[in-house]
């Protein structure tokens, strides 16, 4: 059984994530939430609103599990980033956020999940 993180926790987590780790894997939102059934598809997955001007983000990677029985597409997002060292780090939120993109087989119509396997996210998509 899983249980939601606290807000600050989340918070705290993001922080780490854009501030010295070496990939962003939690992701924030979903940008798109209806997508087609019967075929494959790309998700698409927010995994930071706002880039750091210090920083240069790799592609994304993406491992996905779904569970059918219970309607729920486990997701692993990451996206490998290098810190520039003697550049000042500064947040751009007013340009392109950092994205992620996922390969999902096709999946039947209706309502779903996507779940972060590391917990933390969780946001309904529908499939028409």
């Amino acid at each position: 059984m899983r249980f939601p993180a606290a807000p600050a926790l989340l918070f705290l987590a993001s922080i780490g994530a854009a501030c010295g780790d070496d990939a962003l894997t939690r992701p924030t939102g979903l940008p798109i939430l209806t997508y087609p059934a019967g075929r494959e598809f790309t998700l698409t997955l927010i995994m930071d609103r706002c880039r750091q001007s210090c920083e240069t983000y790799a592609p994304s990677e993406c491992e996905v599990s779904v569970e059918a029985s219970d309607r729920v597409v486990e997701v692993s997002p990451r996206v490998p980033f290098e810190r520039t060292d003697g550049v000042a780090c500064n947040e751009n939120c007013s340009g392109a956020a950092v994205l992620a993109h996922c390969a999902v087989g096709a999946l039947e119509a209706g309502a779903w999940t996507v779940e972060a396997a590391n917990g933390g996210f969780r946001q309904a998509i529908t499939l028409r």
